[in-house]
This record gives C-alpha cells, sequence and structure tokens, in this order.
C-alpha cells in the first residue's frame, strides 16, 4: 500500500542571455501585461458611470398653475397672486384646491401625492381642455445629495365636454448625465416659478416654464400615465391626480476606489486564464525542446522507516 508520496519536479535551465531565457522573460511579461490588454479591449474596463435605486423625498411646494379652457374662453389660476395679476382678473377663476402627501409605510418617504381641484363654472361654460402644472421639492440623499425644485405638467384636450379628468401615474426622477458623489448638488434648487421671477406676461405661459425646466439636468416627470376624461356638463369641472413616488435610478459617476475595485476583478478574471496559457505554452516548448535549455529532475525524497 501507499504509505508516502512526494512531487517530482522537472526544471529547465538556460543561461542569462539565451533565447530560451528571453522567451521565458516575453512569456511572463504577458502574463502581466496581457490581461489588462484583454480586459481594456473588452470595454467597460473604467467604470465609468454606476447606477442604483432610490426613492427621491419629494414634498409638494403647495404651487400649482391652471388653465381650463372653456367654451367662453381661457380660465386662468396660480397660488402666486402676481400669476393671476399678469394673467388679468377677468380670466381668474378660484377654485377648490385639496391636497396630500400619503406614506403608507411611514418610513419618511412620501409614496403618494394626491392632488383635486374643482373649478365652478358659470352660465352654460363648457369645459374642452384642462392643463396643470403643480411644483415640488426634491432630495436625494443616498450615496448622491441633491436638493432641487422641480414640476409635474398635465394636460389634456378633448373635442367633447367634459364634467371630470382622472389621471394617474408614477412621478420619477430623470437625468441626462451622471451626477458626482462628491459633495452635495443644489444647481437647481432655485422655484421654477415664483412671486420674484414674474416680471412680464411671457414669464406666466406654460411653454416658458416648462422649457426651463426641460433645460435641467435633473428633472420630475410623470411616467406611466392613465387618464379618464368624463364627458358630461355639471356646475363644476373637477380635476384629479394622484401620482405614485416609486424608486427612480440615479446614475453616478463613481469614484477611485469603486473603479479600482471593478477594474481589478477583470484583471483577476482574465489574468487567471492567461496564465494557464502562457504556462501550458511554456511547459510545450521546453518539454519538446523547441528551445536549448538544461533539465534537471529534483531528488526524490528519503524513505521513510518507522
Amino acid at each position: 500500500m501507499e504509505v508516502y508520496k512526494h512531487p517530482s519536479y522537472t526544471r529547465y535551465h538556460a543561461s542569462r542571455c539565451s533565447v530560451a531565457a528571453f522567451w521565458s522573460l516575453i512569456c511572463y511579461l504577458a502574463v502581466l501585461a496581457a490581461p489588462f490588454f484583454l480586459a481594456y479591449a473588452s470595454y467597460g474596463f473604467w467604470k465609468k458611470e454606476g447606477t442604483y435605486y432610490e426613492q427621491p423625498i419629494i414634498e409638494y411646494q403647495h404651487k400649482i398653475a391652471m388653465i381650463v379652457e372653456c367654451s367662453s374662453g381661457a380660465l386662468v389660476f396660480s397660488s402666486i397672486p402676481e400669476f393671476n395679476l399678469m394673467a388679468g382678473f377677468s380670466n381668474v377663476r378660484i377654485p377648490q384646491v385639496q391636497s396630500f402627501l400619503d406614506d403608507p409605510n411611514l418610513d419618511g418617504r412620501p409614496d403618494y401625492f394626491n392632488l383635486t381641484i374643482t373649478v365652478p363654472l358659470q352660465g352654460t361654460e363648457e369645459v374642452y381642455g384642462v392643463s396643470v402644472l403643480a411644483f415640488f421639492d426634491v432630495e436625494l440623499k443616498d450615496r448622491v445629495k441633491l436638493e432641487m425644485s422641480g414640476l409635474s405638467y398635465v394636460s389634456q384636450t378633448s373635442s367633447l365636454p367634459g364634467s371630470r379628468f382622472s389621471m394617474f401615474g408614477d412621478l420619477k426622477f430623470t437625468q441626462l448625465y451622471p451626477l458626482s458623489l462628491r459633495g452635495s448638488r443644489t444647481d437647481y434648487n432655485a422655484d421654477l416659478l415664483s412671486a420674484s421671477s414674474i416680471l412680464s406676461v411671457e414669464d406666466t405661459h406654460f411653454t416658458n416654464i416648462l422649457a426651463k425646466s426641460a433645460s435641467r439636468n435633473e428633472t420630475i416627470r410623470i411616467e406611466n400615465e392613465l387618464s379618464y376624461w368624463r364627458p358630461g356638463r355639471e356646475n363644476q369641472f373637477t380635476f384629479d391626480m394622484r401620482l405614485r413616488i416609486p424608486k427612480s435610478e440615479i446614475r453616478y459617476i463613481p469614484g477611485p476606489s469603486e473603479v479600482l475595485k471593478f477594474s481589478w476583478m477583470q484583471y483577476l478574471a482574465v489574468g487567471v486564464i492567461v496564465y494557464f496559457v502562457v504556462d501550458w505554452i511554456l511547459y510545450f516548448t521546453h518539454s519538446h525542446a523547441l528551445l536549448t535549455s538544461f533539465r534537471t529532475v529534483d531528488h526524490k525524497a528519503k524513505e521513510h522507516t518507522f
């Protein structure tokens, strides 16, 4: 029976200035360099952008702007008095506004936003369209630190007069370019619509307000929208909106430690394969005497007796 075993190693020797030594040096350098170039050529070696998911903290600013298209003309209202002044009081119709944020899981991050606007109608007025801007404060605080203001925009028109418009959707954070993890970003903390920003009638036009929001790198937007226009006529028109606030994909610029970690993982993964390939090439060239070298075999271990 076998009581002990000891491996025997075959070693190949050559002078430092020989072809065999030069070939071995090239192979060893290939083990170090080839994984880098192979991983780099496969793209994604240097991680330039990362993603994670976070539910933004969205707080309602209690500011809205509304235009209701009626048979008698456009009815306008905003919670900002200067907006109503620019629109002309003859076109202003004071509605009843109800809003609340809902946080069913009590985690401190609102999960739903509800807004109901009831506009009284006079005489034979009929509503054929409605547009509403609602303004919010947005905060990210997990990895990216950000504070900004944003808006949601809803618009609906119909060839039939309506008595109610209901809309459901997701209010999500969107961005054009990745954000830095360093510091706190407050570039877009200024309100999109405020009393101090209304200097002329053009400042109250929805197109200008929306263009200002669209020019930003970070915005909030309604997605997965479902809506219903109820035909008919009543003595009031009701706008009803319920927005869910889910987690949004946040794109960021990774830090040096994260970049090195992912690069090192790729380097090692490719390096293991390269090592075994190069090792086999060295074995083949020397074992088949393709290069001049001297072979020695380690001595056998002493026999042990007990």
